[in-house]
């Protein structure tokens, strides 16, 4: 099979679900954007302010403690326009996937569409 890149990932997984303007990849630990899929490209201040806020959500240690004292796998954040969305990998929790989706959307399917996306850069290769 052959190898896609992350930056092919984000760009098919932003096209996939309906809406979506951006498509980042993340580590937490470092709070730095490593890929961006968006049409139209941000502004820096705006990526750097998107993975503040990714990592507000889901790596800081004053988040309250619901999940047996782990920080949480997904975070929304709901607009009149947009909605952002924080994911967590389950398999590398210091990485993430931020979207920002216009259209109405469910939100299950936001979620495994991105995990597949951790998923596969976790495992070296291309999501499927």
């Amino acid at each position: 099979m052959a190898e896609i890149s992350l930056a092919e990932d984000l760009e098919e997984l932003r096209k996939a679900l309906l809406g979506c303007r951006l498509a980042a990849y993340a580590d937490l630990s470092a709070r730095m954007v490593l890929r961006i899929s968006a049409d139209p490209k941000p502004r820096q201040e705006e990526i750097d302010a998107l993975c503040v806020l990714a990592a507000q959500c889901l790596d800081s240690p004053s988040l309250p403690a619901f999940f047996d004292g782990e920080a949480p796998y997904t975070a929304m954040v709901a607009g009149a326009i947009e909605t952002q969305f924080f994911i967590r990998s389950i398999n590398d929790p210091t990485d993430a996937l931020i979207l920002i989706v216009a259209e109405p959307v469910a939100q299950t399917s936001v979620w495994a569409a991105a995990q597949t996306v951790l998923d596969s850069q976790a495992e070296g290769q291309a999501a499927p």
